[in-house]
């Protein structure tokens, strides 16, 4: 609404088939979800690098000089679609800070 935050689409001819939403402010994006057609994507067609990787030309446009991709925790614990996550994430990376997050559960 405030023009704080864009909404990348993909679509396939006219179906819609990706979205990435970021959020940012005028120095920081930050991604925030993504989802695609499962179908599609189990015929490894890249929808979400599409989506993302447009979504992070579009901050650089916006002069946004950093891009946080959230949590890459990649471990044994987490479920196979986790580390695939994380693996994904990765292979946008410029670097890889580590840092602590902080979480409040509110009930």
């Amino acid at each position: 609404k405030d023009g704080f935050g864009y909404l990348v689409n993909a679509f396939l001819g006219d179906k819609h088939v990706s979205g990435c939403f970021i959020m940012h402010d005028h120095k920081t994006a930050l991604y925030g979800v993504a989802a695609s057609d499962r179908e599609l994507m189990s015929e490894k067609l890249p929808l979400n690098h599409f989506t993302l990787w447009r979504a992070i030309n579009t901050a650089a446009l916006k002069n946004i000089n950093l891009f946080i991709l959230g949590d890459v925790e990649e471990n044994e614990a987490n479920e196979k679609k986790e580390n695939n996550i994380a693996l994904f994430k990765r292979g946008f990376a410029s670097d890889i800070k580590i840092e602590t997050n902080l979480k409040v559960h509110l009930n």
